[in-house]
C-alpha cells in the first residue's frame, strides 16, 4: 500500500479561525502607557511591536499561549536577545520575526526550541553557527526565504533540520553541488520555489530528496528534466507551470507520488492520457476552470484519486465521461449541481468520508436525495437557501449536515431538517429563530448547533428547553429570565457564560 503524503492529509483538513489584530491606546503609542498592558490579544497579528522588554514578551506570550495557539507576528523587531527569545520558545503557536536581519547563535538555539512554525524570513545571510543552531528546530516548519545564496558549510547545517518543512525561497539559482547538499534535508518538505528553472544536473540531486519537494516556481521544464525528476519517490509540487508539452507529461509516467499541476488552466486529451499514465496515486489539478468530455474521458483512465477543484460545475456530458473512474475524485469548487454530477460525486467520494461541497449556491431536490446515500457527513456551507423538500430529501439517511450558510430558516424547513437521522445539525449562521422554527427543531434529537442565534422568545426558549441531545446558543445577547430559566433546566443547553 503506498502511503498517504502528508500534503493530501493537510489539503484534507478544514479549520475556521476566526482573528482580531492586536491594538494600541493612543496612550501606548505616545509611551504613555506599557503597551503589552494595553493591548488586547488577537490570536493571529501582534502589531507594531518594534521592541520589547523580557517582561513585556512573557506577558504577550502567557495571554496568547494556548496549544496550537496564535500566529504572533513580531515582523518589526530589529534585534531579539536570547532572553526575549527564551519567552518566545515558550509561545505554543507560529511565530513570524520577519523584521530580524541578523540573528546570534545563541538567540538561534534557543528559538530552536518553539514547538510550532517559525518565521525568519528576513535573514539575508547565516553564519555556520546560526544554521546549525537553527537546524535543531524539530517542530513544523522553518522558514528562511530571505537566503538569497548558502555556503556549503551553511548548507550541510541547515540539511539536517529534520522538522516538517524547510523553507528556501529565496534562492533563485542552485548548483549542482549545493542542490546535493540540500537535498540531504531530513525533514518532510523541501520548498525551493525560487527557482523559475531547472537543469539535468541539479534535477538529479534533488530527485534524491526523501521528502515532499516543492519547486512550484518552475515556470518551465524540459523534458529531460521531468524525466529525472520522476525518479523523486515522494510528492512533486510544480504548480508553477502554465503548459505542459506532451513530452514532460509522458515523461512523468514513471513517477510514484503525488503530481501538484495546479497552475494548469488547460488540458488537451492526449496531455490528460499521459498523465493518467502516471504511476502515483494522487494527481492535483486544480487549477482546470473547464473540462472538455474527451479529456475527462482520458483522465478517467488514471488509477488514483485526481483533485478538480478547480471546476465549478459538473455538467451531465463530463460525469458521464468520469463514471468509470475506478478511484476518488473531489470537486470542492463546485458552484451549481446537475443530478449525473452529484451521483458521480457520491459513487466516486469515498463511503463515509467528509463530503464538502462548500461553494455550491443551490442544492435541486434531486441532487439532496443523491447526497443523503453518501452515508457520511456532510458540508454544504455555501447554501444560503434550502428549499423543505431539498431538506427532507437531503436527511433521509445523513448523519451530520453542517449548513452554515443559512441566515434564514422557515418552519417547513425547520421540520424537515428535524426529521432526519439524529447526529449532528449545524446551523451557526441562523440569526433569528422563529417560535414555529424552534418548535421544529426541538424534535432533532442529537447534537445541534444555533449559536449565531442572538435573541429567543419565551416561546421559543420553552420549546427548544425539550431538545433530546447537545443543544449549543454560544451567540445569545439577549433573552428574558422566563425564557433563562426553560433552557437552564436542560443541562444539555450550552449558553454563553454569562448566563450559566
Amino acid at each position: 500500500m503506498k502511503r498517504v503524503p502528508l500534503c493530501v492529509l493537510v489539503a484534507t483538513a478544514i479549520v475556521m479561525m476566526s482573528s482580531r489584530d492586536l491594538t494600541y491606546s493612543a496612550e501606548a503609542a505616545d509611551g504613555g502607557a506599557d503597551p503589552v498592558a494595553a493591548a488586547q490579544i488577537g490570536p493571529e497579528v501582534v502589531a507594531h511591536v518594534e521592541e520589547l522588554t523580557v517582561e513585556q514578551a512573557e506577558a504577550l506570550v502567557d495571554q496568547a499561549s494556548r496549544p496550537n495557539g496564535p500566529w504572533l507576528s513580531f515582523d518589526r523587531l530589529k534585534t531579539l536577545s536570547p532572553e526575549v527569545a527564551k519567552k518566545f520558545a515558550r509561545h505554543r503557536g507560529t511565530i513570524s520575526l520577519r523584521g530580524l536581519t541578523t540573528l546570534s547563535p545563541e538567540t538561534a538555539e534557543v528559538l530552536a526550541q518553539l514547538q510550532n512554525e517559525l518565521h525568519l524570513d528576513g535573514l539575508v545571510e547565516l553564519s555556520p553557527e546560526t544554521a546549525e543552531a537553527l537546524s535543531k528546530h524539530m517542530f513544523n516548519s522553518l522558514s528562511l526565504n530571505g537566503l538569497r545564496n548558502l555556503s556549503p558549510e551553511v548548507a550541510r547545517a541547515l540539511a539536517k533540520h529534520a522538522g516538517y518543512r524547510l523553507c528556501l525561497d529565496g534562492m533563485t539559482t542552485l548548483s549542482p553541488e549545493l542542490a546535493e547538499v540540500i537535498a540531504g534535508h531530513r525533514g518532510m518538505w523541501l520548498s525551493l520555489c525560487g527557482l523559475t528553472s531547472l537543469s539535468p544536473e541539479v534535477a538529479e540531486k534533488l530527485a534524491n530528496h526523501e521528502g515532499e519537494l516543492d519547486l512550484s516556481g518552475l515556470t518551465s521544464l524540459s523534458s529531460e528534466s521531468a524525466a529525472i525528476l520522476a525518479k523523486h519517490a515522494n510528492t512533486l509540487f510544480l504548480g508553477g507551470l502554465k503548459s505542459l508539452p506532451i513530452t514532460v507529461a509522458e515523461a512523468f509516467e514513471n513517477h510514484y507520488g503525488a503530481l501538484y499541476l495546479e497552475g494548469l488552466t488547460t488540458l488537451s486529451p492526449e496531455v490528460a492520457g499521459a498523465l493518467a499514465r502516471h504511476e502515483g496515486m494522487y494527481l492535483f489539478l486544480n487549477g482546470l476552470p473547464t473540462l472538455s468530455p474527451e479529456t475527462a474521458e482520458a483522465l478517467a483512465r488514471f488509477r488514483g484519486s485526481i483533485f478538480l477543484c478547480g471546476l465549478t460545475s459538473l455538467p451531465p456530458e463530463i460525469a458521464d465521461a468520469m463514471r468509470d473512474h475506478d478511484g476518488l475524485l473531489t470537486f470542492w469548487g463546485l458552484t451549481d449541481i446537475s443530478p449525473e454530477g452529484a451521483e458521480l460525486i457520491v459513487n466516486k467520494s469515498g463511503g463515509g468520508q467528509l463530503l464538502g461541497l462548500n461553494r455550491l449556491r443551490s442544492l435541486p431536490e434531486e441532487a439532496a436525495r443523491t447526497f443523503a446515500k453518501h452515508g457520511g457527513p456532510l458540508s454544504l456551507d455555501g447554501l444560503t437557501t434550502l428549499s423543505p423538500a431539498a431538506a427532507e430529501a437531503l436527511v433521509d439517511q445523513t448523519d451530520s449536515i453542517s449548513l452554515r450558510g443559512l441566515v434564514e430558516l422557515s418552519p417547513e424547513t425547520a421540520r424537515a431538517l428535524a426529521n432526519g437521522r439524529r447526529n449532528e445539525l449545524r446551523l451557526p449562521g441562523v440569526t433569528q429563530l422563529s417560535d414555529e422554527a424552534a418548535e421544529a427543531l426541538a424534535g432533532y434529537r442529537g447534537w445541534l448547533e444555533l449559536d449565531g442565534v442572538t435573541t429567543l422568545s419565551d416561546e421559543a426558549a420553552k420549546s427548544l428547553a425539550r431538545h433530546d441531545g447537545v443543544l449549543t446558543l454560544y451567540g445569545l445577547k439577549t433573552v428574558s429570565e422566563n425564557a433563562l430559566g426553560s433552557l437552564r433546566r436542560n443541562p444539555t443547553v450550552q449558553l454563553p457564560e454569562r448566563f450559566r
